[in-house]
Order: C-alpha cells, then structure tokens, then sequence
C-alpha cells in the first residue's frame, strides 16, 4: 500500500488494494510517524530512481536543445527553446518530501496540532 501511494495511486486505490477503509488510512497519515516516515522514504527512493533516469536522457536533450538554439532555425522555435531553458535554469531541485525519521515526523504533527490548538483559542476569543 505504501508504494502504490509512493508511486501517486490515490489514498482510495491504495486502501481498495489493501482491503482497509480509505479512513484508516488517512488516520495512519495523520497520527502514525512509523507510517508517514516509511511513506517518505518510499517517495524519496522513486524520486531518486526518476533522477537516475533523467539524468541519462539530459545529455541527449541538451544536445537538441542546443541545436534549437542555432541562428538558422526557425526564429519562434529558436524563440521557445531559449524560454525554455531559462525557465528551466530557475526551476526548484525538486519537490519536498518530508521527513523519514519517525520521531521528526511525530514532532512535526505535535508541532502542527500545537498550532491549530493555538488558532482555535484565538479565533475562539476574537470571532
């Protein structure tokens, strides 16, 4: 269950696959850090895996895509290949997975309740 949820299945087809209630879980992600921590890992490891491919079709691309941005071709394909790698020059390293240590994790909810608790009390106090 946790890899088909690393690999982007929906919490609805993952739980149909392990013959859980979707409900359960969303309450392992919410309460139980062993869980959230070993999902995280899962992610990581394809995130990795996906990295290593890429980076053996990078040369390959760069190569045509430098070839886009010779003067002789066509001037708004030359005009979207130099878009392109600008953007793609300012792009982040990658998506944030979160923590794989369970007790980080488990810190990370008591810190995130914490907060709620503490927006609850105001909101409660200032409607």
């Amino acid at each position: 269950m946790i890899s088909l949820l690393a690999l982007g299945s929906s919490v609805t087809e993952a739980a149909n696959q392990a013959e859980v209630d979707r409900s359960t879980i969303y309450l392992w992600i919410k309460t139980d850090a062993v869980f959230v921590a070993e999902l995280n890992r899962e992610r990581q490891e394809r995130q990795r895996a996906l990295r290593a491919r890429l980076a053996e079709l990078v040369p390959e691309a760069l190569n045509g895509l430098a070839d886009l941005l010779k003067p002789d071709v066509n001037p708004a394909v030359r005009l979207r290949a130099i878009m392109f790698v600008l953007q793609a020059y300012r792009m982040p390293g990658g998506e944030v997975v979160g923590p794989t240590d369970p007790e980080t994790v488990e810190r990370d909810h008591r810190h995130t309740e914490a907060i709620q608790r503490q927006s609850d009390f105001f909101d409660s106090q200032f409607p």
